[in-house]
């Protein structure tokens, strides 16, 4: 036998040992069938890259599938081989065996010490649509009930959820003609986005030309991706060390959003005051690819044409909404998908009068938000303990259970955009709070832990600061402190979150006393009382004396105006949510000492959100995709009900409602396109 039959016969057993270890449930007999470094390429989907992500990969999948390879084609040229075959993928989760789909190996193979190994699968997989009619067949009828329990409402479009991705959606389906039925399960309109400051971040907008500014949209996308996976990032790869898929939404984001922008202007869906954008930087200031750019971060004008907020930008999506025929409809809570086949038909509801089965001809877009206030999910998934959030107290995550019922895989499950909150205020009747801890409000306030000393930047990113928390042994409980003249000075201020006159409207959440070693005693008294709540959380032995020796080295810091632990008050954004120096500043006017005498005041903070960003992948149509990377027929997902591509990361303010906006325009197109194809082959 020839050396090359030899290579031949080995890359066929290695494709065997691949199908019957993953098949078996085998998963680190599975791992060896590829180089240390191999990669495992979903087509349209994912890359899994090096053994983690290929265990990741393995972990809920191995022992419910079986592999059929056939007709391979190899071609070995020394210490290389590529090889192409055929495969069948049945499943076998259940009584009987189902067909997944049929597609193909594409393999680059490399001879190592122990034999051939996989350098780089690659899957191209179509399922075979009929593969997931009977795992649907359940929630499909369910909806066959409800058509006969309660009248049916039918529109073109309909839309769960109305916040920016929702209302965007509406609107991008109607200027196309098609009907449109949007629900909300609250009384209000708006969702988290009526709440927000009402930015939307958008590069290369038409603003920051008429200001004179320029954009780089290169330079964007690299900046987007290194925030978005710091650990991963490469500038000289093809896709910046991204995957695939959060490669492809956030190019499409950068070279669609400007184009969506002037398309809702035009609608007059949106009326733009961009004059936050000449002062408000960018998060990430410091990395080069962000290129000292202004004028992304864009607002709504006010009614007298002013910088607006969150409840501006809902109003003005509202109007446009209602001129374009859209059905709003509130106090209906999503309960489940109504599928035929393979495809998403509608929608089940509940208002406070009876059941409802919607009937969607040309999609389903869920636009729902995240699930903050679904303390399960959120210990289940969440890297900490999460207190609460300002998301509103509606996003408790509805759509997941419809999703995971379609074997829908969820992704970034373990990502939100993540805040500090004050922790009393989320213990009361709700764990929504009105704001979160933008900033540690004011200049003579630190963030201690519970022995006294400073753990964090007070001034950083919220995103970035509120991961102390994160961990098995992160703190659960930080105290905020400040004296008299800090909470006079900032209470005013827009991010002075939690020391406004409406967040102590009832004295919850603010522990004072005349002196630090009384303050101390307080804030312990105050722990005790709480103790169930807080796990039993106390001040460590020497807490005393080891926040007078944190005080008096943060104080000659202030007089200096250098952070020598944290480096406070470097980057531009640091300055920008501080606000304007006050009397008794340092030459850091993020800084300042405290004063000699009382009285001082403390907060317990802990994690917290904006909401989460997990859920299904989805394509830069907005499309779910299914396990194969396939989009779902008739479904979409936008905003925090989707799975977003900036992972842990948060590129500026602006980071959530933008893309909201622009993929949510984009999957109500789609779905209206797609209704409008159905109309005229009928």
């Amino acid at each position: 036998m020839s050396d090359e039959a030899a290579d031949v016969r080995a890359i066929r057993a290695l494709t065997a040992a691949y199908n019957r270890t993953f098949d078996t449930g085998d998963t680190v007999g599975w791992l060896a069938t590829f180089f240390p470094d191999g990669e495992l390429v979903v087509e349209g989907h994912a890359v899994y890259t090096g053994r983690d992500a290929l265990a990741e990969f393995a972990a809920d999948r191995v022992g419910r599938y079986h592999h059929l390879s056939a007709d391979p084609e190899i071609e070995i040229a020394g210490d290389t081989a590529v090889q192409q075959c055929s495969l069948i993928l049945y499943n076998t989760e259940k009584e009987g065996v189902s067909l997944v789909g049929t597609g193909r190996y594409v393999d680059e193979l490399v001879r190592t010490s122990e034999g051939w190994r996989f350098l780089r699968r690659t899957v191209r997989m179509r399922r075979v649509a009929s593969a997931t009619a009977e795992h649907r067949s359940v929630v499909a009828a369910g909806g066959a009930a409800a058509v006969r329990q309660s009248p049916a409402l039918s529109a073109d479009v309909v839309v769960v959820g109305s916040g920016a991705g929702g209302l965007a959606a509406a609107i991008g389906a109607a200027s196309m003609g098609s009907s449109v039925i949007l629900l909300e399960k609250a009384s209000k309109f708006g969702g988290t986005t009526a709440k927000s400051g009402g930015v939307f971040w958008i590069p290369g907008n038409k603003h920051q030309a008429a200001h004179g500014l320029s954009d780089d949209l290169p330079l964007a996308l690299r900046y987007m991706a290194r925030v978005s996976a710091p650990d991963r990032y490469d500038e000289h790869d093809i896709y910046l060390a991204l995957s695939v898929w959060e490669y492809q939404l956030l190019s499409a984001y950068v070279d669609q959003a400007a184009e969506v922008l002037d398309r809702l202007e035009e609608l007059g869906a949106l009326t733009v005051n961009a004059e936050v954008g000449w002062d408000f930087p960018d998060y990430h200031c410091e990395l080069p690819e962000q290129g000292g750019i202004r004028g992304r971060a864009l607002a709504p004008a006010a009614p007298d044409g002013g910088v607006g907020t969150g409840t501006d930008l809902v109003d003005q999506l509202l109007v446009t909404s209602e001129k374009l025929g859209v059905q709003l409809m509130n106090d209906v809570a999503f309960t489940d998908l109504a599928v035929d086949g393979n495809r998403v038909v509608g929608v089940l509801a509940r208002s406070p009068r009876r059941e409802l089965f919607v009937e969607a001809r040309g999609g389903v877009v869920l636009a729902s938000g995240g699930f903050t206030h679904d303390p399960a999910r959120a210990a289940a998934h969440l890297p900490g303990r999460l207190w609460g959030g300002c998301a509103v107290r509606e996003n408790t995550g509805d759509i997941l259970p419809a999703l995971e019922a379609l074997d829908v895989p969820l992704s970034n499950m373990e990502c939100a955009w993540w805040d500090q909150v004050a922790i009393e205020h989320t213990l009361a009747a709700t764990t929504e709070t009105r704001a979160g801890v933008w900033v540690a409000p004011g200049d003579s306030s630190v963030i201690v832990d519970l022995s006294g000393a400073r753990v964090v930047n007070e001034k950083a990113v919220y995103n970035t600061r509120a991961k102390i928390h994160h961990g098995e042994d992160a703190p659960q409980v930080l105290l905020l402190l400040m004296d008299q003249r800090c909470r006079e000075l900032f209470c005013t201020e827009q991010f002075a979150y939690p020391i406004t006159a409406a967040d102590l409207e009832h004295g919850d959440g603010l522990i004072s006393a005349s002196t630090w070693d009384e303050l101390a005693e307080s804030i312990d008294q105050r722990l005790a009382d709480l103790g169930e709540h807080l796990d039993g959380a106390r001040l460590r032995p020497g807490f005393r004396e080891e926040l007078a020796r944190t005080i008096s080295r943060y104080n000659q810091a202030a007089r200096e105006g250098v952070d020598h632990d944290f480096a406070r008050g470097e980057q531009p954004i640091e300055h920008f949510f501080s606000g304007a120096p006050r009397p008794g500043s340092g030459p850091n006017a993020t800084m300042a000492p405290f004063s000699d005498t009382g009285p001082y005041h403390a907060v317990l903070i802990g994690l917290g959100t904006l909401d989460t960003k997990g859920g299904p992948q989805t394509d830069i149509q907005g499309r779910v995709l299914d396990r194969f990377g396939d989009p779902t027929p008739g479904l979409y997902a936008v905003g925090n009900a989707a799975a977003s591509p900036s992972g842990q990361g948060y590129w500026a303010a602006g980071a959530t409602i933008g893309p909201a906006l622009v993929f949510g325009y984009a999957a109500g197109q789609h779905a209206a396109a797609r209704s409008n194809r159905s109309r005229h082959l009928h």
